[in-house]
């Protein structure tokens, strides 16, 4: 689609100042080559791709802030199914708090669908005039930290937030946090957890070396529980 600051749609032939093209479909582009992902849609009905037969589309704010989260969510969903990590769905109180909870634990799931542009916002400081007033590294603390407040109320004090973003092109940290978000070691002293990509935008059926540590500690710990159990 070819549009306008103001969201006409233009003929692709015509450019005016402030006219972009945006592509419906690249909201798909990684996770349609991605195996794994691609099964799990394709069996469930999913689309990989934009398809649609009338006149209406999703306004690019739209296709980020609903159809790109829907995709992350399930995508994440298919790639922990494929290492083995069962989860299940949300209470009713914890609906809008998080997307997933691994199951028979305190541990809560936050999906994300960021491209690298909104990742790179997030340190920028308050002068920078691509700052963001929802997208910065405050406003994100202060967020996690009601979220956490939330799932701990319900599941007690052993709960965990973490996010999971898919995809991200280059190696980013990944990060363990207690409640006021001061890093800590490992898993175990963890309260929230933050994955900034899981799958490599460059080579889509390859992990983030971020989230191959992240999946080893988290099986580590769900398998010490199962044993901790048997003991």
């Amino acid at each position: 689609m070819n549009l306008t600051a103001e969201l006409d749609v233009l003929p692709f032939g015509l450019t005016v100042p402030g006219s972009r093209i945006t592509h419906l479909d690249a909201v798909y582009s990684v996770i349609s080559d991605n195996l794994v992902i691609r099964e799990h849609f394709l069996d469930r009905g999913y689309d990989l791709q934009f398809d649609h037969p009338g006149f209406h589309f999703f306004t690019p704010y739209c296709l980020q802030a609903i159809l790109a989260g829907a995709i992350g969510e399930e995508a994440v969903t298919a790639l922990l199914a494929k290492e083995g990590i069962a989860v299940e769905a949300l209470p009713d109180a914890l609906f809008e708090v998080a997307d997933l909870r691994v199951a028979k634990k305190p541990w809560f799931i936050d999906c994300k669908n960021y491209n690298d542009l909104t990742l790179d916002r997030f340190p920028l400081p308050a002068d920078d005039p691509l700052w963001h007033p929802s997208l910065n590294e405050a406003h994100f603390i202060k967020h996690a930290q009601v979220k956490l407040d939330h799932v701990t109320h319900h599941a007690g004090a052993e709960s965990k937030l973490m996010y999971i973003n898919l995809i991200s092109g280059q190696e980013r940290p990944l990060g363990y946090y207690n409640r006021a978000f001061q890093a800590v070691s490992d898993f175990e002293a963890a309260e929230i957890i933050v994955v900034q990509g899981a799958l490599d935008r460059q080579a889509p059926n390859c992990y983030q070396a971020a989230f191959t540590t992240f999946l080893a500690d988290l099986k580590k710990a769900l398998h010490q529980e199962e044993e901790n159990k048997q003991a």
